[in-house]
């Protein structure tokens, strides 16, 4: 078991980590393939293709290839219809993965302070977390509109440690 001595905070990403949005994301490009009136995707061809935020999975399925590229026009109009149907009045299929509750039970138990960062908009994401019903977990929802620079950049961590009041290298990152 790994001990956490060092650590005096926990910066979790959302998609991914804590929880599987797959079948949400599935939907979302479904949706805007019909918008552009584009036959659907395989739902296990685009499992690859996930993990780097909206536009390079808008750009990779449009493509149909990994490190494909869609014109600006083209990837404002897919865009808009993606996160239209994503952020759609319907129920969220977005579930936690196991073990995750319990860990941050655990942790919470712990009085280890928890800041949660994401690719999504910050609403978005804090919309999700309370259906999920974790978002009370967190002390600070850091979506992309909220840090300078998006992921892989390190701005996220570091402002989730001045938010925290701990160093970065106190801060775990799952």
């Amino acid at each position: 078991m790994i001990k956490l001595e060092s650590v005096s905070a926990v910066c979790f990403d959302l998609d991914g980590t804590l929880a599987d949005p797959f079948d949400d994301l599935y939907e979302a490009v479904s949706g805007m393939l019909r918008g552009l009136s584009l036959p659907d995707e395989d739902p296990h061809a685009i499992k690859d293709w996930i993990g780097d935020g909206a536009d390079l999975l808008i750009h990779r399925v449009l493509t149909r290839h990994i490190d494909g590229r869609v014109s600006t026009t083209v990837l404002n109009q897919a865009r808009a219809l993606f996160l239209s149907s994503y952020l759609g009045s319907k129920p969220p299929k977005t579930r936690l993965y196991p073990g995750v509750l319990a860990c941050l039970e655990s942790l919470s138990r712990r009085h280890i302070p928890m800041v949660c960062t994401t690719d999504m908009q910050t609403a978005h994401a804090n919309s999700l977390l309370r259906t999920l019903g974790i978002g009370h977990f967190f002390t600070r929802i850091l979506g992309a509109d909220a840090v300078s620079a998006g992921k892989p950049d390190p701005d996220g961590i570091y402002e989730a440690a001045a938010i925290l009041g701990v160093s970065p290298f106190e801060l775990l990152v799952v």
